[in-house]
């Protein structure tokens, strides 16, 4: 069983928090829980305001959250209400991965209230089969001092986040996972808190818009909905009809999902008969094993935050500082090089205990010092025997003249290769193999950087920095890249590679 992963929704009224375990495919609910946040006055207008003095209040409540459900790790996956969120879609020309980052943000500041460097900032760009020479550009921007509050919020309860996103995100993620928006399909969806609602129109990797609005009273059951119900009904034409405007190209949104703590049936008819297009309720566990749990219907922001860690996709939007996101990354990287280094140990050590070490070194020291070493045999021996042990002791002296002869310029090649590794690389298996006519090295590696385009520039500079290296030249002729795939590490996607040096003639087979 993997890492339990966990989501904690932050939002307008209570913080929702779901930990799962099991893959995202077949995922299972370990616990959950929500509870109330501080009154509008304090806990409101201190997220919306960005004051980083977040009060004791908030931090008492999530403490008692977590109490309550006992995750059994620190590191969450977190998002906050939308209505704090600025979410912008565009278009741009195709760029090259190193350019977009500048390119997006400049095209970004055409479209912002405030100014860009006031924001923590990301963006995720989608390039479809059917226009790919176009850029659709999700842009996502928080204000600088909410960001710090929220971190303040989570240091101060003992949690580390892993990511800070906004609630459409969330809701597009367990939406792929539950089945109810299909691959192609676009989905309006609508995200219902006390007075407030999110409206948002995306499909399966696409966002295409997403508005906050005040709903004037709670569409609760048991209350009168009439004045919340037309406002959002009303606001959901709106949205419909400005996304058929503004993007003639695009599918119809062919349904619209409800999501909300109190939303049941008898509301959904209400929506239904209100709208033109088939309404539905949104369902967060409708494929999550549930172990005989009633869970709230209420906990999709959370579900679909805790998918977060099981889905795995490159690209997904971090709203977290860009100095925390390079931190998480390289923990990452150092997980996986600590592990591939164990393996590498691992294999070393297996290799030695079969050898006898101190014998070797008797030996080795006796040849150092122009001796031969004695050779004890019992009188009643064969001569088959005295062959084989004469063979043995052949084989064994020509290892220990090979390996004195080529240790201090193994160590350099060794010590040389570690220099020239990029940051976002590693070795995980190295073979150094010396036949009469040839030397190899072989390599096995890999790359991570959560950009699939990033690894493999990696990979290249890596090769590139071997062929010109001097010591690598002067021992090795020839460097054949064998193979570069996509595999996985701790649930991760990596670009693995496998070379091999040679100091003879082109091998068979290999791919210059």
């Amino acid at each position: 069983m993997g890492s339990p992963s966990i989501g904690l929704y932050l939002g307008t009224e209570t913080a929702d928090i779901v930990c799962l375990t099991g893959s995202f495919q077949h995922p299972r609910l370990l616990s959950f829980g929500s509870i109330p946040l501080p009154s509008e006055e304090i806990w409101r207008s201190q997220t919306q305001s960005g004051e980083t003095e977040i009060p004791q209040e908030a931090v008492q409540a999530i403490r008692t959250l977590l109490q309550k459900t006992e995750p059994s790790s620190s590191r969450v996956y977190t998002a906050i209400a939308s209505e704090a969120c600025i979410i912008r879609y565009f278009q741009m020309p195709i760029l090259p991965t190193r350019e977009r980052k500048q390119a997006i943000a400049f095209e970004a500041k055409k479209y912002l209230p405030f100014k860009l460097e006031e924001l923590d900032f990301d963006f995720k760009v989608v390039i479809q089969r059917k226009a790919p020479s176009l850029m659709r550009v999700m842009f996502l921007g928080v204000k600088k001092n909410l960001v710090a509050a929220v971190m303040s919020l989570l240091s101060s309860a003992d949690l580390t986040p892993l990511c800070l996103e906004t609630t459409p995100l969330s809701l597009m993620r367990l939406l792929r996972q539950n089945g109810q928006l299909l691959p192609g399909e676009v989905a309006l969806f609508l995200s219902i808190e006390q007075d407030t609602a999110t409206i948002s129109i995306a499909r399966q990797d696409l966002l295409y818009l997403s508005r906050n609005v005040t709903t004037l009273g709670s569409v609760e059951a048991g209350q009168n909905p009439a004045e919340p119900l037309e406002t959002l009904t009303t606001e959901t034409r709106v949205s419909m009809d400005y996304y058929r405007r503004r993007f003639p190209g695009e599918p119809s949104v062919s349904r619209v999902l409800l999501f909300g703590k109190n939303i049941d049936s008898k509301r959904a008819k209400e929506f239904n008969l209100a709208l033109d297009v088939p309404v539905e309720i949104g369902h967060p566990f409708r494929k999550i094993t549930l172990n005989h749990k009633e869970a709230a219907p209420g906990l999709a922001v959370a579900a679909g935050l805790a998918l977060r860690g099981m889905e795995k996709r490159t690209g997904e939007p971090n709203l977290l500082p860009l100095e925390i996101r390079r931190n998480l990354q390289s923990l990452f990287k150092m997980a996986v090089f600590q592990g591939a280094v164990g393996m590498i140990l691992l294999g070393v050590w297996t290799i030695f205990s079969m050898v006898d070490l101190h014998g070797l070194e008797q030996k080795a020291e006796l040849i150092r010092l122009g001796k031969t070493a004695s050779v004890s045999f019992a009188p009643n021996q064969e001569l088959l025997n005295l062959k084989t042990l004469s063979e043995n002791q052949q084989k064994e002296l020509q290892f220990l003249r090979s390996l004195s002869k080529t240790k201090t310029n193994s160590a350099e090649l060794f010590s040389e290769l570690g220099r020239l590794l990029p940051e976002e690389t590693w070795v995980q298996h190295a073979l150094m193999e010396d036949g009469p006519q040839i030397r190899t090295l072989k390599l096995v590696g890999a790359a991570y950087d959560n950009n699939r385009e990033k690894e493999l520039e990696g990979i290249n500079r890596f090769l590139a920095s071997l062929r010109s290296n001097p010591l690598f030249q002067s021992t090795f002729g020839e460097l054949y890249l064998d193979n570069v795939r996509r595999s996985r590490f701790r649930e991760e996607e990596i670009t693995q590679f496998r070379l091999t040096c040679a100091s003879g003639k082109e091998r068979k087979g290999a791919s210059p």
